[in-house]
């Protein structure tokens, strides 16, 4: 009995103390402090000792569980954290495998041209206007450049990620964050740690966590309902890739996360990512197909039928399901319709690029002005959810036809069918999502994509 605790523990011993901190997060934020020291200790162990970057990407992923927690309501200490899990378990990884061999740097960028030329062009767009730039670094800069240090030191497919870990980190995670969801006050426990000012460095009021005050939309410990779903496309990849055995209680969780941030795009991309299922060479058997099917309608009939939420109120009485329909008013793309009109009038205006930041930083001198029925309804100082027309704006012709290129050089491989489905699901979800401004998430999301791509080989012959 002993000896098999001890190897509970040893292999299983970290992903539950990742998950008491997320519990902890949420029902009595103090006790975090017990749960934080753990995870950076063997996470660093791991980066250090094994050289780990498995551990550098599970940091970022909770960041946010960790940053304001330590010391709350501090700002040093938030200022501290942040640069522990987020900045010096990356650098620790890029000194431990610095390479100076230049004809191996040079064979290396090879495969990240368009993205490395790219970084180059944010930096020199950086430096029209300082002042306004320099907020946007850590949110669109940082995550490009950092993935062109790493990429130019080693190959992609030879990254040291243990896809196995990144697995058993998500299901532990995401059981965690559904078991969270279904607590009848599960809203005002996410809404509490958001406003005490602990997650964010500073309170957070405005910010929305439903839908019409009906459907309480999952933010767990990535606290975005948005790249909470694109995280669990990524897990989605990972298991596709691996094809896992267990791949019932993977798609299970991935359709209940996505379908618990009631968030349009990550919905969109899933529907997208399941078609190379029913094109692989090795056709699923009806019984793997049945078992699939029903890991994802279940929580589609759960979630329709069962509102763990008490409300008065029907689904039927929110617009969500009209914002998929293209000819509604209060479609998608039409919430954003007035971000990104202001936004191509002034690329219009200066084709060659404004700089980074000029759209959508809070220093930026922007009214964008939104109307309702004929009467000014609120403005808006920043250009969001609006990239490819705030990205004209700010990085002009050639800053925009470099990002699509270093888009397409990330998310595409020709050999790998499933890498189709997946740009088109992102470049759909991009018309109103600001992905690549989501900082860190951005950068363990591409990086992780980057790798399944070159190593597809695997899984396609």
């Amino acid at each position: 009995m002993i000896d098999k605790l001890k190897h509970i523990l040893k292999s299983e011993g970290i992903f539950i103390a990742i998950s008491l901190l997320i519990l902890s997060v949420f029902l009595n934020y103090n006790l975090a402090i017990v749960f934080i020291p753990i995870v950076l200790v063997y996470s660093y162990y791991q980066i250090i000792k094994n050289n780990d970057f498995t551990y550098v990407i599970i940091l970022m992923l909770l960041a946010r569980s960790i940053m304001g927690l330590v010391i709350p309501k501090n700002e040093m200490s938030f200022n501290v954290f942040n640069f522990i899990v987020n900045y010096l378990p990356f650098l620790i990884y890029i000194f431990k495998n610095l390479t100076l061999d230049k004809a191996l740097i040079v064979n290396n960028v090879k495969t990240i041209k368009f993205t490395a030329m790219y970084a180059f062009g944010l930096i020199v767009l950086s430096l029209i206007n300082v002042k306004i730039s320099y907020t946007e670094w850590p949110e669109e800069v940082f995550p490009i450049l950092m993935f062109v240090v790493l990429f130019s030191q080693t190959k992609p497919q030879d990254l040291n990620l243990n896809l196995d870990t990144l697995v058993k980190f998500f299901r532990y995670t995401f059981s965690i964050a559904i078991v969270l969801y279904l607590l009848p006050n599960f809203n005002e426990l996410q809404r509490f740690v958001l406003q005490e000012g602990i997650i964010f460095r500073e309170p957070i009021a405005e910010l929305s966590t439903t839908i019409a005050n009906i459907l309480i939309r999952n933010m767990s410990y990535i606290f975005d309902f948005r790249i909470l779903g694109q995280i669990a496309i990524i897990y989605y990849l990972i298991v596709f890739f691996l094809n896992k055995k267990s791949k019932f209680l993977d798609i299970l969780l991935v359709t209940s996360i996505i379908l618990s941030t009631y968030s349009r795009g990550p919905l969109i991309i899933l529907v997208l990512v399941l078609i190379p299922i029913l094109l692989r060479k090795r056709f699923y058997t009806f019984k793997k197909i049945k078992y699939m099917v029903i890991a994802i309608v279940l929580p589609l009939i759960i979630f329709k039928f069962y509102n763990p939420h008490e409300t008065e109120k029907d689904i039927n009485d929110t617009n969500f399901m009209g914002s998929f329909d293209v000819t509604s008013q209060d479609n998608a793309i039409s919430q954003r319709g007035e971000f990104m009109k202001y936004a191509f009038n002034k690329f219009l205006e200066q084709p060659i690029g404004r700089g980074v930041g000029t759209m959508s930083s809070r220093n930026a001198d922007n009214d964008i002005h939104f109307y309702e029925n004929g009467e000014l309804s609120v403005t808006y100082h920043q250009v969001t959810d609006a990239y490819y027309a705030l990205s004209l704006a700010e990085k002009g012709v050639i800053g925009f036809l470099l990002l699509f290129l270093s888009c397409f050089e990330i998310y595409f491989e020709r050999k790998y069918l499933m890498s189709f489905f997946v740009s088109l699901g992102f470049a759909v979800n991009m018309l109103g999502t600001d992905i690549p401004k989501e900082g860190f998430f951005y950068f363990v999301i591409i990086v992780v994509i980057f790798h399944l791509n070159k190593k597809s080989h695997a899984i396609t012959n």
